[in-house]
């Protein structure tokens, strides 16, 4: 099934095309918001059904009002938004259906809550409601590092002077553009691009208004360049291959939710 994907700070639409992943914020590597002496975060309600549409569309965002709403979302995608991941830290423990059964997710929290908490939430709701068991643990994997080119950074300052909220990615088959993002949270677009951990090498601060143009598929002739060559042509930056230590999730159990508990 092929799934589209776009989260939004304000609010859930579903798009067609390449996969938008707009997760900037906290690496999977971070440390966790919650820990085993703080209390356990929770949704106040929650709902879950599956998914009796026939459109491949899927979407999930985050709403205000510490709310988090999602359309024909596999769990495998639940579980990348809970714990902030990528494909390439996923496996499944030959569960296949984490990636085709579709749900329809509402779920509210405390209004308060960050986006951060909201996905501490999710995690909790995911382990009440799909018996969901996971390991973490660090591999030494293949990694990109983000450095400056030669000739210096062609960056453009957003002259907000701060961050957006999750979601400032936009993109689609090979475009992008993002507004008010840290180079961290550009390096972790990238990651999703690339399937492979990029980190940010490149000590540079602040917050940049992004475009990018690249050829999405490397096999197929096009007037675009890669994205390796457009990274340095337009904003004077660099990707180095090297390999480093990488979070890697692996699902030990997840079950269907019952009808009673949808």
């Amino acid at each position: 099934m092929h799934r589209n994907l776009l989260l939004t700070s304000a609010g859930v639409a579903a798009i067609t095309g390449s996969c938008l992943f707009g997760l900037a914020g906290l690496s999977g590597s971070q440390a966790e918001l919650q820990t085993a002496t703080s209390p356990v975060l929770t949704f106040e309600v929650a709902s879950i059904r599956p998914n009796m549409n026939t459109s491949s569309s899927s979407s999930i965002g985050f709403q205000p009002g510490g709310r988090l709403v999602a359309t024909n979302i596999t769990l495998k995608m639940l579980i990348k938004v809970a714990y902030h991941i990528h494909d390439y830290q996923f496996s499944g423990g030959g569960l296949h259906w984490l990636d085709s059964d579709g749900y329809d997710v509402v779920a509210k929290g405390d209004a308060a809550a960050t986006h951060d908490q909201v996905r501490m939430m999710l995690r909790s709701l995911l382990a009440e409601r799909f018996k969901l068991v996971v390991h973490r643990q660090t591999e030494r994997r293949p990694v990109y590092a983000l450095v400056v080119a030669k000739h210096g950074p062609k960056l453009h300052k957003n002259l907000n002077g701060k961050e957006f909220p999750e979601g400032s990615f936009r993109a689609r088959d090979g475009h992008l553009i993002a507004y008010g993002s840290s180079i961290t949270s550009f390096a972790d677009f990238l990651s999703g691009q690339l399937d492979r951990m990029v980190i940010n090498k490149t000590g540079i601060k602040g917050f940049f208004n992004f475009r990018l143009d690249w050829a999405p598929d490397v096999t197929q002739r096009s007037s675009r360049p890669s994205i390796f060559t457009a990274l340095q042509e337009d904003l004077g930056l660099r990707l180095v291959a090297g390999d480093g230590p990488v979070e890697v999730l692996t699902v030990r159990n997840a079950d269907r939710p019952s009808p009673s508990e949808n």
